[in-house]
């Protein structure tokens, strides 16, 4: 059950971090006609993930009802799912999460395209709301609370960053065509200076939270949550390493074209596959004890 568990944990964030990333680029930084040009691609990977998040949501719902009652026999068990939603804090949080999921998904379904930002804003409650489950909550008063926030903090630059680096590499794919050009440069531009801001709430937050639920610096490495937690931090700051090189380096450089685009569509690519590792990662020390 723990490895389903796993593997529903990826799914989960990962859609919500697409969901929302997409969004944000389309509602928030992309000019109208390079969105337009981007809306029915785009749209069809929305669609997907958010049916994904929602299936994956309640597949959450049915492993955690099993963790918490007698195993598989309860993963099936309606009267199960009914306790946990209303006698838990992961229920209650979860009544709402589930209702998100269930409005995003008609909304994506509904709709050919477009609605981008109301879409970002719903996305950015639902993924957000993650931020209230876990290792977030262990914490009671004011220390409580801090946690919660930092961890929302966490969850929403972390989707700005990793979800928008999809309609990112897509633009790259357009930068042949001169009409789009100068629209793709200023996307560009915005989101390269929007994501230092996404960076710094990234490590910002993540000490914040490595403090708060772990009291210490992941120096143990015979613990597997700590071991995990580093590996989880060398990935990112690999992440900001790509990031740094793209923004400084080779988005100067996207007018010459060839060698400098190359490079910027293999360090974008490069921070995709790193950060579905660290999504990975986070699902599976997010099952274990902090210690």
């Amino acid at each position: 059950m723990d490895g389903a568990l796993v593997l529903c944990r990826v799914l989960h964030y990962g859609s919500a971090l697409l969901v929302f990333g997409v969004g944000a680029f389309q509602g928030w930084l992309a000019p109208p006609v390079l969105a337009n040009s981007l809306d029915a691609a785009l749209w069809r990977i929305v669609r997907l993930a958010a049916v994904v998040a929602f299936l994956s949501a309640l597949a959450w719902l049915f492993l955690a009802s099993g963790e918490m009652g007698d195993g598989w026999s309860d993963v099936w068990n309606p009267a199960t799912w009914y306790a946990v939603l209303a006698d838990t804090e992961f229920g209650h949080v979860w009544q709402f999460h589930l209702l998100l999921a269930a409005v995003l998904a008609g909304l994506v379904l509904s709709r050919p395209g477009g609605h981008w930002r109301l879409l970002s804003i719903l996305a950015a409650f639902y993924l957000g709301g993650l931020g209230f489950i876990g290792h977030a909550v262990m914490l009671d008063g004011s220390e409580g609370w801090i946690s919660r926030a930092s961890h929302v903090v966490h969850l929403l630059a972390g989707g700005f960053w990793l979800g928008a680096l999809a309609p990112l590499s897509l633009c790259l794919g357009k930068l042949g065509d001169a009409e789009l050009r100068p629209d793709i440069s200023y996307a560009l531009r915005r989101f390269s200076g929007l994501g230092h801001i996404a960076v710094a709430a990234v490590i910002a937050s993540g000490i914040v939270n490595v403090a708060l639920v772990l009291g210490q610096w992941p120096t143990d490495t015979s613990s597997p949550y700590q071991a995990l937690l580093l590996c989880k931090v060398a990935l990112v700051a690999a992440m900001i390493g790509f990031a740094i090189v793209n923004r400084y380096v080779l988005v100067p450089k996207i007018r010459n074209g060839g060698a400098a685009l190359r490079g910027l569509r293999f360090c974008t690519l490069a921070e995709l596959v790193l950060g579905f590792c660290v999504v990975a990662l986070v699902s599976l020390f997010g099952t274990l004890p902090p210690q």
